[in-house]
């Protein structure tokens, strides 16, 4: 350990340095305080011990300058003087000192004292080592993170299909829009949207519980079944049903309950419908520009539990009309379960409420600013859940022939509008 020593007196600081190379420290002595402050910006001391009474610049004044200089380590200082009272020890403390010794100074005192300044400033390297380790692996978790967020953002629709296949986007028989918002790096909420055939598209929006990483595990592994299960894809109840089952062979083994919310549809412009399953999921809005008619597209009863919660989990279709000019809105429940300040909640009515005004506005404009408002109702609160919305536009119905029905039950599942506001 290399220590620094400032006195002006030649005797006290010859004995001073003896006695600590006697010791065993490595010693650098300074006749004044202006040397001893060159010495120090020049070199690494781990302990300083300055006379009180210099020419210059006394020992608190030099004190005080030492902390001013940034250092990676910790560097203790001691005072050393002739000068008695507490008011001097206080005075000592104020400049940054860390101990007090009185002239002339005891040998075992201050041998005493340098153990002390030994294992404080071992401690404070252990805690600053800790420390670094630390902000290098927050570093790391940061870098990680960011890398975790790239792929869930590439996992999402990049661009959306047109209808029928090949025509521009402002051609296309259904267009969409969407907004996305992780209220942390990585979210539990996704959604796809693929084209089955020239005719019909398939959307598929989910919710996991929770939030960050492990929510955001699930999101990929629901991301890989539906591409698992495309052979059911134009048949939203089997796809809930074969994905139920998959997650629930996954996620039983966890320690804690871990499931997701869903809601798949399959929009088909030759038989002007909508053919969808519900997992728990909050219902999809319709608006119908033409009337300035907005309704939930539920399923009456016929909604499903969430998916990766219970074994045998069914899951019935529903089908709905569609027509030109209706605009369809999937949302996750982070959108409208927000509170302000007051404890006041932004409820689904306002969430109607708020799309009705703005039924002649473009669908991406639409989104942004239902998200717009809900902010401003929080006033700056941060959001505690992702938020995830996906518009549908159909801007055509198709003259082309009816496919084939679904193999699989389908009620016509009334849509269940709220009451107007």
């Amino acid at each position: 350990m290399k220590i620094l020593i400032a006195d002006d007196d030649n005797v006290s600081r010859l004995l001073l340095a003896s006695s600590l190379k006697k010791l065993g420290y490595e010693v650098v002595a300074a006749e004044n305080g202006l040397k001893a402050l060159e010495a120090f910006r020049k070199d690494d001391f781990s302990v300083l011990i300055l006379d009180w009474l210099m020419p210059g610049i006394d020992g608190p004044a030099l004190c005080r300058e030492v902390r001013k200089l940034p250092r990676e380590n910790y560097t203790y200082i001691v005072l050393l003087t002739s000068l008695y009272g507490k008011s001097n020890y206080l005075v000592a403390m104020d400049a940054g000192a860390d101990d007090f010794m009185h002239k002339p100074f005891d040998s075992d005192q201050l041998k005493g004292r340098i153990q002390v300044a030994e294992r404080i400033i071992g401690l404070q390297r252990r805690v600053a080592e800790g420390a670094r380790e630390l902000r290098e692996k927050n570093e790391q978790m940061e870098e990680d993170l960011k890398m975790a967020r790239e792929l869930q953002m590439a996992l999402l629709p990049q661009q959306f299909p047109s209808m029928p296949r090949g025509v521009l986007p402002k051609e296309s028989a259904i267009s969409f829009s969407s907004f996305y918002y992780p209220m942390a790096a990585v979210s539990g909420d996704f959604f796809t949207v693929n084209r089955l055939s020239d005719t019909t598209v398939a959307v598929f929006i989910a919710d996991v519980m929770g939030h960050g990483i492990r929510a955001a595990l699930i999101t990929a592994m629901m991301r890989a079944l539906v591409d698992k299960f495309s052979a059911a894809a134009a048949n939203p109840a089997a796809m809930l049903t074969k994905m139920n089952r998959s997650l629930r062979t996954i996620l039983k083994h966890a320690e804690n309950a871990l499931f997701a919310t869903g809601f798949y549809l399959v929009a088909d412009t030759a038989r002007s419908r909508i053919l969808f399953a519900n997992a728990a999921h909050p219902e999809p809005l319709l608006l119908h520009r033409l009337r300035g008619d907005l309704e939930s597209i539920s399923a009456k009863g016929s909604g499903g539990p969430p998916l990766g919660l219970l074994d045998d989990s069914q899951y019935q279709n529903c089908e709905c009309p569609m027509a030109v000019d209706d605009f369809i809105m999937l949302f996750t429940d982070g959108l409208f379960e927000v509170a302000a300040p007051d404890d006041d909640i932004y409820s689904r009515e306002r969430l109607m409420a708020a799309v009705r005004t703005r039924v002649s506005l473009p669908s991406a404009i639409m989104l942004a600013e239902l998200f717009g408002e809900i902010r401003h109702f929080s006033k700056g609160v941060q959001f505690s859940d992702d938020v995830c919305l996906v518009a549908m536009d159909i801007k055509r119905l198709s003259d082309a022939g009816v496919a084939p029905a679904v193999q699989n039950r389908t009620d016509p599942c009334p849509i269940g509008g709220l009451p107007d506001s």
